[in-house]
């Protein structure tokens, strides 16, 4: 999965990681979907784009929610 969140700094620690959190809802299929992620990163890892990869987040928490683990068919077809 790839996605794109938005993250604002809440917090800085004594030794200068800052926390980051972000959150983001969609809307596929009529379902709500949402995409949450905080961490910890150094002011290092925040690249010229003002991105940083999750892969750099320290503590990492992502959590992905209302996803319907559906199989193929079932996706194809529509069903519940």
């Amino acid at each position: 999965m790839k996605a794109a969140i938005t993250a604002s700094i809440t917090e800085e620690s004594k030794n200068g990681l800052l926390k980051v959190e972000g959150k983001q809802q969609i809307i596929v299929d009529g379902q709500k979907q949402i995409i949450s992620v905080s961490g910890w990163i150094r002011s290092s890892d925040i690249s010229s784009e003002n991105t940083v990869l999750s892969t750099r987040l320290s503590d990492a928490n992502i959590e992905y929610t209302g996803f319907e683990n559906r199989g193929f068919f079932q996706r194809l077809f529509h069903l519940k």
